[in-house]
């Protein structure tokens, strides 16, 4: 498992392969590529967190929690105030993201 988290700052990982991945960013900047085998939780409050992972969109079930940031998911947008959805994709691993006033991009390899 792997945990991350930054206050301020900058954080770039490279070629992770972990189970399951926490992922905290308070102004700072997170950036993050490579392979999940579990669950994924993403929490953005005013920096950014940008991640590129193997596989694809469909890998993961998701729960997304906005406040008044901006999530893109994929080829998906979310963004806007108070804003919630939850996609079931039917697979096995699941992916928490939140994000209060910052930006989260998360992109897939496939």
């Amino acid at each position: 498992d792997l945990m991350t988290g930054i206050g301020a700052g900058r954080i770039e990982l490279r070629d992770v392969d972990a189970g399951n991945m926490k992922v905290e960013v308070g102004m700072g900047e997170i950036s993050a590529e490579g392979n999940i085998s579990g669950s994924v939780d993403v929490n953005c409050a005013m920096g950014n967190v940008e991640m590129r992972l193997e596989g694809s969109q469909k890998d993961f079930n998701y729960q997304i929690i906005g406040a008044l940031g901006n999530i893109d998911l994929g080829q998906e947008h979310y963004s806007g105030l108070a804003m919630s959805k939850d996609i079931d994709n039917g697979a096995a691993r699941d992916m928490k993201v939140e994000c209060e006033a910052g930006n989260i991009t998360i992109t897939f390899a496939d």
